[in-house]
């Protein structure tokens, strides 16, 4: 069976993905240098202070203070964290 795209299935669920990804993308901010976000990933880190962007790696660093030190993550936002405070 294939997809409307021609592809097999396998590969039109990577694109219903793709998609879904790109909408939560979309609905959600991205953080700004001095902003307040609550990581919502599994890693559970509860609050942390948006200190440095770097747009070229597509990665921030954000110190989480409840756990004393500092934290590269991904920037661009597709549910992982939450702006509280810009």
């Amino acid at each position: 069976m294939t997809s409307t795209f021609g592809k097999p299935d396998e590969d039109a669920g990577f694109i219903e993905n793709f998609s879904a990804d790109f909408a939560i993308a979309v609905l959600m901010y991205d953080a700004t240098v001095g902003g307040v976000i609550r990581d919502l990933s599994d890693d559970n880190l509860s609050l942390g202070y948006v200190m440095k962007i770097d747009e070229e790696t597509d990665m921030m660093c954000v110190g989480f203070p409840k756990f004393g030190y500092n934290k590269w993550i991904k920037w661009k936002n597709f549910g992982h964290y939450e702006q509280v405070v810009t």
